[in-house]
């Protein structure tokens, strides 16, 4: 049978503090809660248990969740500003490629135009003539070019008449003052 002395010394539990002064402090703060040094222990140790072990805290719990909650709402919205953001910078980007492309093309065109209206009219040696300089440097770079690959070279489509008489005509000045040689079907730079 168990004896009263059994029953303390199995229910005891001996805590060894690291200083003197931290026991003299539990001791005072127990004698002033009007505890005994093992009440007031048992007392910390047990509220502070039922903190993490009683459902006590699903308000803190609560308010984390719903601070969770509100963060990722918060970034919900953010990544849908920027989602819109990025939209708005695409349709930007794609209105600058299309306004640039529309430009160039204008470009593009207004150039063939005066190429075509400078060798149409006649006087051809009759002072300086500008000659496309896609053509002259690719007879330069290459030396030698094909006639009939000529056209596909300087990216001229053979539908646009205009541009290919206009191209035809340069290359017949620049045969006349000697810079090309037409042999067989090869043109070549002589200068």
């Amino acid at each position: 049978m168990a004896t009263n002395q059994d029953s303390v010394k199995r229910r005891s539990v001996f805590v060894c503090l690291s200083t003197v002064e931290m026991a003299d402090k539990w001791k005072r703060l127990a004698k002033k809660a009007g505890l005994s040094l093992s009440q007031y222990i048992q007392n910390i140790v047990e509220s502070h248990i039922k903190k993490f072990e009683e459902p006590t805290n699903l308000n803190d719990l609560g308010g984390q969740i719903d601070r969770i909650k509100e963060m990722s709402n918060c970034i919900e919205k953010q990544q849908s500003d920027i989602e819109k953001q990025q939209l708005d910078m695409e349709k930007k980007i794609k209105m600058i490629r299309d306004r640039d492309n529309r430009d160039k093309e204008r470009l593009e065109e207004c150039i063939r135009e005066k190429i075509i209206k400078v060798f149409k009219e006649g006087d051809f040696f009759e002072g300086i003539r500008k000659y496309n300089s896609d053509l002259t440097n690719l007879l330069k770079e290459k030396g030698v070019v094909k006639e009939d690959e000529l056209m596909d070279l300087l990216h001229i489509d053979l539908d646009d008449t205009e541009l290919v008489k206009a191209t035809n005509q340069q290359l017949e000045n620049l045969i006349a003052y000697n810079i090309i040689e037409r042999c067989n079907e090869d043109l070549v730079w002589v200068k």
